[in-house]
């Protein structure tokens, strides 16, 4: 219930569905630009920005299933359990 509260706080979620779909905006960036903007001085290798944003849509069946096998793979890269390679 602690990670449901948080998911709630965190999303903004007040009423209609809990569980909604994520957009990722994933973007490279060279660290000078970011850096003259917030201090002023940096190196000039590239980061990656990554902005998510909480959708109105519940998740979908694929999305739920995309995400239970994502953990599964990465607790069979952990050593964690046996998996079939896929």
């Amino acid at each position: 219930m602690r990670r449901v509260a948080a998911w709630r706080a965190e999303s903004g979620i007040s009423e209609g569905v809990l569980f909604r779909r994520v957009g990722i905006d994933r973007r490279r960036q060279r660290a000078k630009e970011i850096a003259d903007a917030r201090w002023g001085d940096a190196s000039d290798d590239a980061v990656l920005l990554v902005t998510y944003t909480v959708g109105d849509r519940p998740l979908t069946r694929q999305g739920v299933t995309g995400i239970y096998r994502r953990i599964a793979f990465a607790a069979a890269a952990a050593g964690l359990v046996d998996a079939p390679p896929g």
